[in-house]
C-alpha cells in the first residue's frame, strides 16, 4: 500500500538521482528541490507551537518571495503562451499568500 510517508521517501531517492542522473540543469534544480523540501518536511515534523511557527513563517515568506520572482520571469521571458498565461493568473494568489506570511511574521 502506497502512504504519504513512502512517497515522501521515494521523491527525496528520486531528487537525489535526478541531481546525478539528470540530463539538463532544470531537472537537477528540480531534484535538489525536491531533497531540500523533503528534509525541511521531517525537520518541520518535529516542531509544535511557538518552536513551529518561528520556522514556518520564514520559510514561507522565503519560499514565496523565490516563487514570486520565478513567476514574474515566466511572465516577462517565457515563450511558450500556456506557461505564461498560468504564471500570470497564479502570481496575484502567491502575492497574497507572501502577504499574509509577512503579516503573521510583524505579529510575532
Amino acid at each position: 500500500m502506497y502512504t504519504a510517508g513512502a512517497g515522501g521517501m521515494m521523491e527525496v531517492e528520486m531528487g537525489k538521482l535526478a541531481q546525478s542522473n539528470g540530463g539538463s540543469d532544470g531537472v537537477k534544480d528540480y531534484g535538489k528541490m525536491l531533497e531540500k523540501d523533503h528534509e525541511e518536511i521531517d525537520h518541520m515534523q518535529t516542531l509544535t507551537g511557538k518552536d513551529f511557527d518561528n520556522a514556518f513563517i520564514p520559510m514561507m515568506i522565503d519560499d514565496h518571495t523565490k516563487d514570486i520572482a520565478e513567476f514574474k520571469k515566466a511572465v516577462a521571458s517565457n515563450e511558450n503562451a500556456g506557461i505564461k498565461a498560468f504564471a500570470k493568473s497564479t502570481l496575484p494568489t502567491l502575492e497574497t499568500h507572501l502577504s499574509k506570511a509577512k503579516s503573521l511574521k510583524a505579529k510575532m
